[in-house]
């Protein structure tokens, strides 16, 4: 996926207002896909605001999730 993709999902989101669980998990997908990828930039485009902290909380389920 290129740059472009990334912009049209993000509006897509912002437009939908989604949840937050899911935006991260693409988050992770696009960073697999993609090792420039910027989470922090599409999470500003989708127009949500995160602590690091949940963030890092985020990462942290999401691991245990594929590792149980």
């Amino acid at each position: 996926m290129t740059k472009k993709h990334y912009i049209k999902i993000a509006k897509a989101f912002k437009e939908n207002k989604s949840r937050i669980e899911l935006i991260m998990a693409l988050c992770e997908i696009f960073k697999a896909d993609n090792k420039n990828f910027d989470d922090d930039k599409f999470i500003k485009a989708v127009g949500i605001e995160l602590s690091p902290e949940a963030i890092k909380n985020h990462q942290l389920m999401l691991r245990k999730q594929y590792w149980i």
